[in-house]
């Protein structure tokens, strides 16, 4: 009885792989040797940077080790999480450090699965790597670090799932399930990457058909479940504490950060909390050229003049930034523009 030809030409090209392996190998090597040294030596010599929004995480951190009943979900819970699980800063430091190593592997394994080359999985490695401004934010404690590695791992997942098509269909759904986890947790650390889990599922749908055709529904079903279920939960906890939709009580004082350059503009019946912002705006903009953040230190004083508190003040600020947005929309984009050009 005649073989196959195509197990022959499968045997074959698994034979391929394997003599290509020691290179591959070679290279995973050469990129995990650089990325440990470089952390290495940042830990090394250069100390942990908090940030003015540092103490937010640590407090709400605190808040997580002493129970959620008293979470005042004023930030999504991924980096306080983060904090309280590995608690005093040089094990946070030492903990960004290490997702920092696992990003440049997971940019290793992108240009790897998407070539077949080690040599382009190293350069994808170390256009990540060798980025000393990215990689000094892995000192910072900030969300920056850890989204970045939730991001990577949603297109790895990605990856995987689309350039790995021979493969058992159950280690594809074990893809598609990270890349969804991954991409709703990148959402819960910075609540920018809302958009992360429809863009996965999206981008999916989207891209060239598998070898087993019904992975290209399966996968995008099991992101939409994973990224959607997790992102819910958190919403739905918002809901059941707070009363919103959403994903925490501080929209108010967000959409004020775009509301801001033109709040003069805001109705008379909220004259006290408008003329009381433009004072800060108008302070921190003389001093810094920018109104960036001149919230932050006004809500004080904008909560004595209110009588609100800080919940029921988000809440105000948000009606007042509606009727901005509505009435202003273009200013609005301008500053959303100029926004996501400085990001």
């Amino acid at each position: 009885m005649r073989r196959n030809p195509l197990n022959l030409n499968q045997r074959t090209s698994a034979a391929l792989r394997r003599m290509d392996s020691w290179p591959n190998r070679y290279w995973l090597l050469l990129v995990a040797a650089a990325a440990a040294l470089e952390r290495g030596l940042l830990y090394l010599f250069y100390p942990p940077v908090p940030f003015h929004d540092t103490g937010t995480y640590q407090r709400l951190a605190q808040t997580i080790l002493q129970g959620w009943s008293s979470y005042d979900g004023t930030r999504t819970p991924g980096y306080p999480l983060f904090l309280a699980l590995f608690g005093s800063v040089r094990h946070v430091y030492l903990a960004q450090l290490a997702l920092g190593f696992l990003t440049t592997l997971l940019f290793f394994y992108i240009g790897w699965r998407a070539t077949g080359k080690g040599w382009a999985g190293a350069l994808a490695a170390f256009a990540y790597t060798l980025n000393i401004q990215q990689v000094f934010f892995e000192a910072n404690l900030i969300t920056e670090s850890i989204t970045t590695f939730f991001i990577t791992l949603t297109a790895a997942g990605v990856a995987a799932v689309l350039c790995s098509a021979g493969r058992r269909p159950a280690l594809l759904i074990l893809a598609a399930l990270a890349a969804g986890l991954a991409s709703g947790a990148a959402a819960l650390v910075r609540p920018l990457f809302i958009f992360l889990p429809v863009l996965t599922v999206f981008f999916l749908l989207l891209a060239p058909r598998p070898a087993r055709s019904w992975i290209r529904w399966a996968a995008p079903l099991t992101v939409a479940l994973a990224g959607f279920v997790l992102v819910g939960a958190w919403v739905n906890f918002i809901h059941s504490r707070f009363g919103r939709w959403d994903l925490s009580t501080l929209t108010g004082y967000q959409l004020t950060q775009h509301t801001g350059p033109f709040f003069q503009y805001a109705p008379a019946q909220y004259s006290l909390i408008r003329d009381t912002f433009i004072k800060y705006r108008d302070a921190q903009l003389a001093a810094t050229g920018s109104a960036t953040d001149a919230i932050w230190d006004a809500i004080p004083e904008l909560e004595r003049v209110s009588g609100l508190n800080m919940l029921a003040l988000s809440d105000v600020l948000a009606d007042i930034s509606y009727r901005l947005i509505l009435a202003h929309p273009f200013l609005f984009l301008r500053s959303v523009v100029q926004s996501w050009l400085w990001f």
